[in-house]
């Protein structure tokens, strides 16, 4: 049995034949409902789609097709998956067909599968994890279903992500275990006022000043590189605003760009050695790690609300 033929086996028949049975009060269209058997849990969390043939553990935020099901439910490798499921008899309605597509492009490149609202229990723990309410995180960002090709399986693997947008509709992405993006550009969001520019380094960062500034909105125009190497590109768009107020990494590629905005910029200011000095790592990794928000802080910070 080669792969392409495992991938038509359904993976209810597989975990049926297993003695692995879905919770018949959970079904939801579709996709059936089912605790994890690799692991302990109380509510089951393990969804297959059984028109699409795939699943995802919602408790883990992991997924894909049935042979990387059969590699973690029996802990072995990809030719022991192969051998384990020819060795076993499923009848020939159980196999599932797929189209084959017209043209399969073997590399790393991110297609998006579906965008939506957020809704994924294993996104949200990552969103409270950043210490990042979810009535400010459901307005900036949206729940990513993606995937990327897998050399080893010879298919796509299905993802899922935080996914926020750049001012060319690219997306960052960002889970527990993951930091990519489909296409690299700086994202743009207005302010109350446009006669000052933030700059952040990363949609977190972003957030993190939401979130301590108790608003939904800033006070001036917000800038996120989402890549530190962008800054050259903004050049024409930071010469259109009277003052920067920065707000990057305390790294070296960070401390370097603050030098990169002062030659650039005859106003500027830069936030981070204020508002969140070493050894802090950034405005997010503050946030996070506060006791509580000081008086100080509030004060200094008066600007951006």
């Amino acid at each position: 049995m080669n792969c392409s033929q495992a991938k038509q086996i359904k993976i209810e028949d597989f975990l049926r034949s297993v003695n692995i049975h879905p919770d018949k009060s959970r079904r939801a269209g579709t996709s059936l409902i089912y605790k994890a058997p690799y692991r302990n849990e109380t509510n089951a969390s393990l969804e297959v789609n059984t028109v699409k043939n795939i699943w995802y553990d919602h408790g883990t935020g992991t997924g894909g097709n049935i042979l990387d099901l059969v590699m973690e439910i029996k802990q072995t490798d990809l030719k022991g998956t192969l051998e384990y499921l020819a060795s076993k008899s499923f009848e020939p309605f159980s196999f599932y067909k797929q189209k084959e597509p017209a043209k399969v492009i073997q590399d790393k490149k991110i297609e998006i599968i579906k965008i939506k609202p957020i809704i994924d229990p294993a996104l949200i723990g990552y969103i409270n994890e950043r210490k990042i309410s979810f009535s400010i995180a459901s307005r900036y960002l949206k729940e990513i279903i993606y995937k990327i090709w897998n050399n080893q399986i010879n298919d796509y693997k299905i993802y899922w992500a935080l996914g926020f947008k750049n001012d060319q509709s690219g997306w960052e992405l960002r889970n527990k275990y993951f930091k990519g993006c489909t296409s690299k550009h700086y994202t743009t969001i207005p302010g109350k006022k446009n006669e000052q520019l933030n700059i952040f380094e990363g949609f977190f960062d972003f957030l993190s000043a939401l979130e301590l500034s108790k608003t939904h909105k800033l006070k001036f125009d917000s800038l996120i590189l989402n890549s530190i190497a962008l800054k050259r590109k903004t050049l024409k768009l930071i010469s259109e605003y009277k003052k920067l107020n920065l707000f990057l990494d305390n790294d070296p590629s960070g401390i370097e760009a603050v030098s990169f905005y002062q030659k650039n910029h005859k106003n500027v200011k830069d936030f981070s050695v204020i508002l969140y000095p070493h050894p802090y790592k950034d405005f997010n990794d503050f946030l996070i790690n506060k006791t509580r928000i000081s008086v100080l802080f509030q004060s200094k910070a008066e600007y951006l609300y």
